[in-house]
């Protein structure tokens, strides 16, 4: 017989590796978490922190609005409180000095029933005060506009100067250190399935790895697929939200 001759790109060497048994997926990595920041009082805007982009930490300020007129109430509020905290103290000293001239027969019933009617009304204003600074200070801290997660802002829907209604969206954050996957898998392999599972993935042009987080409980009637939701961690933010991924959750 004739002889066949290689060439060193014809020979590869075999060495041993791994070979998994998966479900394939794919799908869109999503930010875990979209929070669209919204106004929580009417007014002007007079501070814009941050732009489209940027990195914020949870609590910090994105935004605030002029507040004269919040800060003028709430100091209103403040005094009227003190007041009503002063005339309460006052009455329910009034009302035991009343009691004990009554139980030594210095006063009539009537004196000291009046006392005690006082003293409770003294109490009803100062809860009232009390409940109207509260509520003076919820408002005024509202014209500060703060962040509700660690994450980064997506878009930015107000400028400046501009004056915004009650309700109104100033912005979106996104949580991305952690990206959410949902994927769907045929119901015959459902059995499979369980939180925590690893999943490998193929993401622009990097292999990353993840883990299931949540497993529908149900199956769709009409794909007769289950929903998956897979985690990837994210922290440094190397990965960008709607990333196209592949992969398959190990079995």
């Amino acid at each position: 017989g004739g002889s066949v001759v290689l060439s060193s790109g014809d020979i590869y060497k075999v060495a041993t590796g791994l070979i998994e048994a998966g479900i394939p997926i794919s799908g869109n990595l999503r930010p875990v978490e979209t929070i669209n920041v919204r106004a929580r009082i009417e007014g002007d805007l007079v501070a814009l922190n941050v732009r489209e982009g940027d990195a914020v930490r949870a609590g910090a300020v994105l935004a605030r609005f002029e507040s004269v007129e919040q800060e003028a109430a709430l100091q209103f509020a403040q005094a009227d409180l003190l007041a009503a905290r002063t005339e309460s103290e006052t009455a329910a000293w009034n009302r035991d000095q009343t009691r004990d001239l009554f139980k030594a027969g210095a006063v009539a019933e009537r004196d000291m029933r009046a006392a005690e009617q006082n003293a409770l009304t003294a109490a009803a204003r100062l809860a009232a005060a009390e409940s109207r600074f509260k509520a003076a200070e919820s408002v005024l801290r509202d014209t500060r506009v703060l962040s509700p997660v660690t994450g980064v802002v997506e878009k930015r829907s107000v400028e400046n100067g501009e004056r915004v209604s009650r309700g109104a969206t100033l912005m979106t954050v996104v949580r991305s250190d952690v990206l959410e996957l949902t994927a769907a898998v045929p119901a015959r392999r459902a059995s499979a399935l369980a939180p925590d599972q690893l999943v490998r993935f193929s993401a622009d042009g990097r292999t990353i790895e993840g883990r299931v987080a949540r497993v529908s409980p149900t199956i769709d009637p009409q794909s007769q697929s289950v929903t998956v939701f897979l985690h990837v961690p994210n922290r440094n933010g190397a990965l960008k939200g709607n990333t196209f991924a592949t992969g398959q959750i190990i079995e």
